[in-house]
């Protein structure tokens, strides 16, 4: 398997320089998710994932738009500490923002999805980004084509290490630099994790942002 990790684009809190809950993107960012849409044309992507939150969710529209994919919400690819003290969109307006949404039952149709998650532990963490890579690669075996997951700085850098092997101490001291809408490409082999890029930030040529 390929697994495209994509980081959403600027968001309106990313571009106040302030620790983000669930703020839309803003153009510029807008102008990145398409980009990265086109990014991918010429790629063949089997799965799109998306993490419930709004700046995500409108990342992967456009990438939907564009490749034609129906993606699918899942709630253990959002940031780190969830979406803090806001309880996050409905399922309901998950669909008022991209209809072509796959929504599964944990996300209720009309209260937020994280209103009963308010904190997470670095350990806890750690723990769902090795969750997530496990459950990866048990829906998707090796040699079952691509997917594109799109989600969030800390947490790509905690799945991405995670996959690699490295410890939960040695995540917290070596931190993976992600720009908004950059591209990282692992690939799951039989007996080894192949790290292709980090951070492919080219297509968004002078509209990059971090």
């Amino acid at each position: 398997m390929d697994l495209y990790i994509v980081r959403h684009g600027q968001s309106q809190d990313n571009a106040a320089a302030v620790q983000t809950g669930d703020s839309c993107l803003t153009d510029l960012g807008r102008r990145q998710a398409a980009a990265t849409a086109e990014a991918f044309r010429q790629i063949a992507i089997d799965r799109l994932y998306v993490s419930p939150a709004q700046r995500a969710i409108e990342t992967a529209s456009a990438i939907s738009d564009t490749l034609d994919l129906l993606p699918v919400a899942r709630a253990d690819i959002c940031e780190r500490g969830w979406l803090y003290d806001q309880p996050g969109l409905s399922g309901r307006q998950m669909r008022q923002l991209c209809n072509r949404l796959q929504i599964g039952p944990e996300f209720p149709r009309d209260r937020g999805w994280a209103a009963d998650r308010d904190s997470e532990t670095a350990d806890e963490l750690y723990c769902r980004a090795l969750h997530v890579v496990h459950s990866l690669r048990a829906e998707h075996p090796n040699g079952s084509g691509s997917v594109v997951l799109v989600s969030h700085a800390q947490f790509a850098g905690y799945l991405i290490s995670a996959a690699l092997g490295f410890s939960r101490e040695q995540v917290e001291t070596n931190w993976l630099r992600i720009y908004n809408c950059g591209i990282s490409r692992l690939e799951f082999r039989d007996h080894a994790t192949m790290m292709w890029y980090l951070n492919a930030h080219g297509h968004v040529a002078d509209l990059v942002t971090v």
